[in-house]
């Protein structure tokens, strides 16, 4: 029991002080970020912008080709269960898994364009 209380003592912690510092804002701008370095040449990114969007088509495309497969194994571990708990638990959190992922999918544009900047 005190190695309980314990480890949720340690987990509140954790959380807190994650969402104090997720919550500090951020001084610096993603758009002139190169300007306030003292960066004053950048080149010619005239090309750039479309093989990013290239790229990223081509990894979304083998991540939903990737989802597929594992959505088919997760449903054929369900339904191969045989009311197994065990394996019922495996094939539901793998279809849990799969949906998170087609949501990042889905969301990927935009996480780039945020972890980027260039959005």
């Amino acid at each position: 029991m005190k190695g309980l209380v314990k480890g949720i003592g340690t987990t509140i912690s954790a959380a807190a002080l994650a969402l104090f510092v997720s919550a500090q804002s951020a001084s610096a701008h993603v758009k002139k970020a190169f300007t306030d370095a003292g960066i004053k040449d950048t080149g010619s990114i005239d090309g750039l912008y479309a093989d990013l969007n290239s790229a990223l088509g081509v990894v979304i495309m083998i991540g939903v080709i990737w989802c597929i497969f594992w959505l088919i194994v997760a449903a054929l571990t369900l339904a191969g269960s045989n009311g197994n708990p065990q394996k019922r638990n495996v094939g539901i959190s793998a279809i849990v898994f799969v949906i998170i992922g087609i949501f990042v999918l889905y969301k990927s544009y935009d996480i780039a364009g945020w972890a980027t900047g260039l959005g």
